[in-house]
């Protein structure tokens, strides 16, 4: 996991093509970027913009993938991600091939998420966004750039 401010992106160019993309495209387009389809960046890199509010947390309710690291990034609001790993995970349901997603129980870490900053999940961390931060319930307009592993 990495946490961080959208601002400092050129400390992690040297994590590989498609993350170095999902970033310069989320500090170039991430600000103005309204949700709607999801958009091609790069070949295996595919931005997901949207808006919601904040919920509770739910502690059956977390998510991972095998084939994506997820980059995410708040452009308006503010929220909580909980992480925890995915080996202390306890699945509720068989592992969607197909949607390249998995749903369990776990007890995770909170990582507070404002505007301007992203976090960079891998494939071992499963997580659960869009947890309400210490303000109460948040409007969020966020971009999720799905980067494709390997």
């Amino acid at each position: 996991m990495i946490h961080d401010c959208i601002d400092n992106i050129g400390f992690y160019s040297g994590m590989g093509a498609r993350i170095r993309t999902a970033l310069e495209w989320l500090c170039a387009n991430g600000a103005s970027c309204e949700p709607g389809d999801p958009i091609p960046v790069a070949d295996g890199v595919v931005a997901r913009p949207a808006r919601y509010v904040t919920h509770p947390a739910d502690s059956s309710r977390y998510e991972f993938h095998r084939r994506f690291i997820d980059v995410q990034f708040v452009a308006e609001g503010d929220e909580t991600v909980l992480v925890a790993p995915v080996a202390e995970t306890h699945p509720s349901a068989p592992f969607d091939e197909a949607a390249d997603v998995g749903f369990g129980a776990a007890d995770g870490m909170p990582i507070r998420l404002c505007a301007g900053e992203f976090l960079i999940l891998w494939p071992h961390e499963a997580h659960q966004p869009g947890v309400v931060a210490d303000n109460g319930p948040a409007a969020v307009r966020k971009i999720v750039v799905k980067v494709a592993v390997g």
